[in-house]
């Protein structure tokens, strides 16, 4: 019987998701191959949302102060960057949200106010302090997947991602946002999936027995167990399903490869092949025939149509019964 269940689940102290799930059986030697596949999907996960990049009113690079503010550019992004989003539809196009403080004020993720999409997970988490005489304006651009590669504000990429994220929005009305120089990148993690172990553990029936005599023999079958911790924006048994989709759509096409000219040919020559001598051992009960020919068929001990066919030169003999019967066949296809 197949297995598909959740043993254990918990909130970690961090905030991580934990699953520990129970797939099989599988054969021996599919486990080792199937664990590796669904592990490595697992981790190869881009699908997280985050704030890709930042743009901050008089802030030109990353390593400069504010006056009023407690934290450094580069501590604010930081903090930013230790936001986990989830998602309530999935996002097609980058998304864009404006801040504007001024202080005192504490400010922690509650206070950004995020499209209708979006959720915080850590809305606890703390930004930053306003002084007094601090104040801060603000855009936040945020994308879900893989744009592109924004490992820092000099990386070589830098300039494709800036011009992408301009094809994206609407031209920018206020000083803060007329230049281009101030995009400040996030070196966010990709992935929704922090870290994904399996152990592979064969597969019998009772702790004594595998066999009704009471006798015990291998079997060569074996159950996967997956311990999934995510981020906490998604939960490790949707996270595996997703995996395990992903897996199924990709060689999914490979079932359905359009096959050459002549393998159509083939294939269709096989399959009314295979028809065709379906049709062949059919009984003759399933003939419109009138009672006496059926009765005459069987006394000459022909049952199936094929029986029909190999007896045709003594059929003929019978002109009523042959004329009958020849009607009957022409109606699938056949000739005697």
């Amino acid at each position: 019987m197949i297995t598909y269940s959740c043993i254990e689940s918990r909130i970690e102290q961090n905030g991580q998701l934990y699953g520990l799930f129970q797939l099989g059986p599988f054969s021996k030697n599919q486990s080792l191959t199937i664990a590796n596949t669904l592990r490595r999907t697992l981790l190869a996960d881009e699908s997280k949302i985050r704030i890709f990049s930042i743009q901050i009113q008089g802030v030109n690079h990353e390593y400069m102060n504010l006056k009023g503010i407690r934290e450094s550019v580069i501590d604010i992004l930081f903090n930013f960057e230790k936001l986990i989003f989830k998602d309530t539809k999935p996002i097609i196009k980058p998304e864009q949200v404006f801040l504007k403080f001024t202080g005192p004020r504490i400010i922690t993720a509650k206070d950004i106010n995020l499209p209708k999409n979006i959720q915080c997970v850590n809305i606890d988490n703390y930004l930053m302090t306003l002084e007094f005489d601090g104040s801060i304006a603000m855009k936040l651009f945020f994308y879900q997947g893989k744009l592109g590669s924004q490992n820092s504000l000099f990386n070589i990429q830098t300039q494709r991602i800036r011009n992408r994220i301009f094809r994206s929005f609407t031209p920018f009305q206020t000083n803060l946002l007329k230049t281009q120089e101030n995009f400040l990148f996030l070196d966010n993690s990709l992935s929704l999936i922090n870290r994904v172990n399996y152990t592979i553990h064969p597969f019998i029936q009772n702790g004594k027995n595998n066999t009704f005599d009471g006798t015990y023999f291998e079997v060569n079958q074996e159950f996967l167990f997956f311990e999934i911790w995510t981020n906490g924006s998604v939960h490790p048994n949707n996270a595996l399903i997703k995996a395990i989709d992903e897996v199924l759509f990709t060689l999914l096409p490979f079932r359905f490869k359009n096959k050459s000219f002549s393998e159509k040919l083939n294939l269709n020559f096989l399959k009314k092949k295979k028809l065709y001598n379906k049709l062949l051992n059919l009984d003759i009960g399933n003939l419109n025939l009138c009672l006496e020919n059926y009765f005459y068929l069987k006394k000459q001990n022909i049952n199936r149509i094929i029986d029909i066919l190999n007896n045709s030169e003594n059929l003929k003999k019978n002109s009523n019964f042959f004329k009958e019967i020849q009607s009957v066949l022409f109606g699938f296809g056949l000739r005697l």
